[in-house]
């Protein structure tokens, strides 16, 4: 008598997590919006708190973290949104033209493994230009909120630049343009649907004051103001100086 066929229940590919510098979870979660982005035709897409932890087996708490670490790469842009009901609900939206990125691949991506990824989301960014309908534009829209606010800041820093070479013969600082990068892009929308752009010039002002102070020596101006810690979700230097702003500077003399 033949035996019975003992079916397998393991389906995990260890072999394939060589691939990655990442931890299981976040091979698991960054795989997952892959699929779930290519089955959505590339479009944004909603998915709850819950119903991940329910297909991933990833907690909350856990979730947050790595998306908010892939974020800062730009891979994903979470866009919080109003749904019918006046509530508020999160959607994602992954970003195949990041994906092709060989710096920022090689920050989670073995380096023996790089160019095959590459290859695999060049593929999926064509298909997703040519998929490209109603969220992508919106998303565009967004670009342009964040590209206003950059160019904001850039005036402010050019202003507070002049302002403190006015009357000076010596150690007169120069004007320069700081860099924009998709990083720091959804850093500042991400900023941006927590405080208003008046809040966010404020603050800037007194961190850019100090830094033509010499009290602050940072290697990138923007990138350093931009500071987000993942385990507290604080943004450490933009609160700073924005007590430092409403302690020290009048809204009217600034």
């Amino acid at each position: 008598m033949e035996k019975e066929k003992v079916e397998m229940p393991l389906s995990v590919n260890i072999i394939k997590f060589q691939n990655y510098l990442l931890a299981p979870d976040e091979v698991v979660l960054f795989e997952w919006f892959i699929v779930k982005s290519i089955s959505f035709k590339y479009d944004e897409f909603y998915y709850g708190q819950q119903r991940i932890e329910n297909e991933t087996r990833i907690k909350r708490t856990r979730q947050d973290k790595i998306i908010n670490y892939f974020s800062d790469f730009g891979i994903i842009r979470p866009q919080v949104r109003k749904n019918a009901t006046g509530g508020s609900v999160r959607h994602f939206y992954i970003d195949f033209e990041c994906l092709c990125d060989k710096k920022i691949l090689s920050e989670f991506i073995n380096p023996e493994s790089v160019t095959k990824f590459i290859q695999y989301f060049k593929y999926h960014f064509a298909e997703q230009k040519k998929n490209a309908k109603k969220k992508p534009q919106e998303i565009y829209f967004d670009k342009q909120k964040v590209d206003n606010l950059y160019n904001l800041l850039n005036r402010t820093y050019r202003q507070r630049v002049e302002k403190y070479n006015k009357g000076k013969k010596t150690g007169l600082k120069s004007i320069v343009q700081m860099p924009q990068s998709k990083r720091l892009d959804d850093k500042l929308l991400r900023l941006s649907e927590i405080y208003d752009t008046e809040t966010i010039e404020n603050a800037f002002i007194a961190y850019v004051d100090k830094v033509l102070s010499g009290d602050e020596s940072p290697n990138g101006i923007l990138n350093y103001f931009l500071t987000y810690n993942l385990e507290n979700k604080e943004w450490g230097v933009f609160n700073e100086y924005l007590n430092y702003f409403t302690a020290n500077y009048s809204y009217t003399t600034s």
